[in-house]
């Protein structure tokens, strides 16, 4: 199956907004909160929590989805998600 290269620029377009819109609502919705006075500014990484956990979660998930990527990619993918756990769990014994 080929694709031509009008398609793979607007997918790489798509791509591109997607990116830059996910960090600017992920930016955004601790700012929001505490110019609507929701929350001060401690509580208002909450909200910033809120918006990321979901999404790590779905990204993490979706590499168990049958067909959804290929086998060296998925191996990739969670030797970078153990290497981020790892080093996490090491920031929190305060020895990283």
């Amino acid at each position: 199956m080929r694709i031509s290269k009008t398609t793979v620029k607007y997918i790489c377009l798509i791509f591109f907004f997607f990116a830059t819109n996910e960090l600017g609502v992920g930016s955004w919705i601790p700012t929001y909160a505490i110019k609507a006075n929701i929350t001060d500014v401690d509580g208002s990484g909450f909200y910033s929590l809120l918006f990321w956990v979901p999404n790590c979660l779905s990204r993490l998930l979706w590499m168990y989805v049958p067909g959804s990527i290929r086998e060296r990619l998925r191996k990739a993918l969670k030797g970078v998600f153990f290497i981020s756990v790892i080093a996490l769990i090491l920031q929190f014994m305060d020895a990283y």
